[in-house]
């Protein structure tokens, strides 16, 4: 760099000093190490960061939904099976809690408002109550596959497990931070500690993932027992496991969770920012990975009317303990020709085999 001389009087220092420490006291904090720079806590820029990433993944969960719901009407033509319905019911909680985390976002960071803390709370309830039944609707799907046997059994305890702690946890955001304004909080005098509280979040949101994960990997040993060629294998155990990118976001809430901590960081803003989205990608990611399996049909019967794939679909009979897997040749609005190496012909993929026994297949 040019070293510059002035030839007259030098500028007035202290006036730049003054301006500097005004524009600098609302502007990006530097670390004192060289090198290291921190997020913007501008409220505004927190807000549109917040707001631009939740809405985006709930317009792809949106999608996702819509075109399964389709698949299951118009292209496979079961109706709307039950854990539909509990994922359209995580669906609505979703919206609402995208909602409030808005609302939230518009006195983020002003001071002395009781109010969010409040709607902080609220949000934090929807988003259990939003974890809980996307989830709980991907089980409801396993159950389907897995109806019997030590697989099922476990489907349930997760099930159980994870909707209990999640009751828990939306009782417990109610409780009172020892030493932090509150007019909305339950348990009287009782307080928690800032540790207390932000590691029982911690743990919800690893006991949550942990669930993610195991969902995700279960249906893996009874996918690779069906009798069909091994790219057809490999595919759905794929479809059935990107449940595992939901337990990612739910680790990543854990992680910006534990950061919270430190109340005194000049980051504290941008990682509570950081974490309300991590919190709001779990629900999302979930009904994305809940959808996909389904639309792993709404592209077969895509590439099947393009002509792009000659051979016949294939099925598995929800139900059928054998683990095997049943060719479907023609497709059609009532029943469906099935004319398998198996001997197994003239069964319906799409209602109901002998004696009421469910038949329908899992797209």
């Amino acid at each position: 760099m040019a070293l510059v001389r002035y030839r007259s009087k030098p500028p007035n220092l202290e006036r730049f000093r003054c301006r500097n420490k005004e524009e600098t006291a609302n502007d990006t904090h530097i670390d004192d190490e060289p090198g290291s720079r921190t997020m913007a806590t501008d409220p505004r820029d927190l807000a549109v960061l917040v707001n631009a990433s939740i809405w985006s993944l709930f317009a792809l969960a949106t999608i996702a939904l819509t075109l399964r719901l389709y698949s299951r009407i118009r292209i496979v033509r079961l109706g709307v099976q039950q854990d539909d319905w509990v994922l359209i019911a995580g669906w609505t909680v979703v919206l609402v809690a995208s909602g409030v985390m808005s609302g939230l976002m518009a006195i983020f960071l002003h001071p002395g408002i009781l109010k969010k803390i409040t709607l902080a709370r609220i949000h934090h309830n929807l988003q259990s109550i939003a974890l809980g039944l996307t989830k709980t609707s991907f089980g409801l799907t396993l159950l389907r596959l897995m109806p019997g046997g030590w697989e099922a059994k476990l489907i349930y305890v997760v099930l159980l497990t994870m909707n209990f702690q999640f009751v828990v946890h939306i009782i417990a955001v109610w409780q009172m931070i020892c030493g932090a304004p509150d007019q909305g909080h339950i348990g009287g005098d009782k307080c928690w500690t800032l540790t207390q509280s932000v590691t029982f979040a911690v743990f919800s949101a690893v006991y949550s993932a942990l669930c993610d994960f195991i969902l995700a990997l279960l249906p893996w040993r009874m996918i690779f027992n069906l009798q069909m060629k091994r790219s057809e294998r490999l595919g759905i155990a794929l479809a059935l496991s990107v449940g595992v990118i939901a337990g990612f976001t739910g680790v990543m809430k854990a992680y910006y969770g534990f950061k919270l901590l430190q109340v005194s960081h000049p980051d504290f803003a941008s990682n509570q920012a950081v974490y309300w989205i991590w919190s709001m990608a779990e629900p999302n990611v979930t009904i994305i990975s809940a959808s996909i399996p389904v639309l792993r049909g709404f592209v077969r019967s895509a590439r099947v009317r393009t002509g792009s794939n000659n051979n016949g679909g294939g099925y598995v009979k929800t139900g059928d303990s054998s683990n095997q897997f049943y060719n479907s040749v023609t497709v059609t609005a009532g029943r469906a020709e099935a004319k398998g190496d198996d001997g197994d012909s003239d069964r319906s993929i799409l209602g109901h085999g002998p004696q009421g026994r469910d038949i329908n297949g899992i797209a």
